[in-house]
Order: C-alpha cells, then sequence, then structure tokens
C-alpha cells in the first residue's frame, strides 16, 4: 500500500476469531504495518467462508453487532466507521475470512 500522499486500493485478507477486535487494527496486522487512516476515505469487505459480526460502539459479540453472511459484501464510505468497527467471527471456534480493500 502507498501510505504516503494517499493510499492505493489494496485488498487484504484478514482472519476473525472468537476474540472480538478492532477492524483498523486487524488490518494493519494483516498487512504488516500501520495504514494511514487519514488517507482513507472508503472501505469494500467481502466475507468468504464464515458469517462474522459487526458492531459500531460496543465491542462485537456471540450476540452482539451486525451480522455478515459468507458471500456477502458492504462498502462503508467513512473512514470513521471503519476505525470504529469491531469484528469477530459468528460461530464459536470458526475463523472467519474477510477480504477488505482500502481506498483512497
Amino acid at each position: 500500500m502507498n501510505m504516503m500522499g494517499g493510499i492505493k486500493a489494496t485488498t487484504t485478507k484478514v482472519e476473525l476469531t472468537d476474540v472480538n477486535q478492532l477492524l483498523s487494527v486487524a488490518v494493519n496486522n494483516a498487512i504488516g504495518s500501520p495504514v494511514n487512516w487519514n488517507t482513507v476515505s472508503a472501505a469494500m469487505i467481502t466475507v468468504e467462508n464464515h458469517d462474522c459480526r459487526i458492531a459500531f460502539g460496543c465491542p462485537a459479540t456471540a450476540t452482539i453487532g451486525h451480522i455478515l453472511s459468507a458471500g456477502q459484501a458492504v462498502r462503508f464510505s467513512s473512514a470513521d466507521h471503519i476505525k470504529q468497527a469491531q469484528v469477530i467471527n459468528k460461530t464459536a471456534g470458526s475463523i472467519a475470512v474477510i477480504q477488505i480493500t482500502l481506498e483512497g
């Protein structure tokens, strides 16, 4: 990813487990370096294999958060929403894989 003066649209694979995590931290970990979130204007998320949950303003849990189903795609047009999003896999013991493309 080009973090200097903008962001080149790049897709990254993120694995979600039974542990709630900030989506922004999960993306940083998957990329291996911090994203300059000030340059991100939108993100496209596709759920690959297992359902997951995404919550805003609170941790995602087994019962809290919007369900994103396998095969579903969603686009967020606000970097603030992306930075506030918390994610977890929906089914205990599974690993939900999402693909996320950051746009800037």
